[in-house]
């Protein structure tokens, strides 16, 4: 298998960095600077209590990118893990890699 494990490292890389950038989110949704526009109203409850939902979606949303990174890192060990071990057992019965085997006897030749 062709699995270039710097390619995956880079893309689990990628998805932890989104999950950073994701859960950055938290608190900015601009609903608890608006909560007291309205007083006397059930404004300001509902802003904080939309505000938190928000910010709690956005931690799951986050967590779940994390979930998938550490997922993506998992697998390409067990890929890489797996290729070396096949390899190792191929050559074992004497199958090699990397070097040209001998060359197949032409069509019509007994061998």
């Amino acid at each position: 298998m062709r699995l270039n494990p710097d390619a995956v490292q880079e893309f689990a890389k990628t998805l932890t960095d989104q999950s950073t950038a994701i859960k950055a989110l938290k608190s900015k949704s601009g609903l608890s600077e608006a909560a007291g526009a309205l007083p006397g109203t059930d404004w300001e409850s509902a802003c904080h209590g939309t505000g938190t939902s928000i910010d709690n979606a956005v931690e799951r949303i986050g967590s779940r990118f994390d979930t998938i990174s550490d997922a993506v890192v998992h697998a390409g060990k067990v890929l890489v893990d797996t290729d070396q071990a096949l390899k190792d057992d191929l050559e074992k019965v004497g199958l090699q890699f990397g070097a040209p085997g001998p060359a197949p006897a032409p069509a019509g030749v007994p061998v």
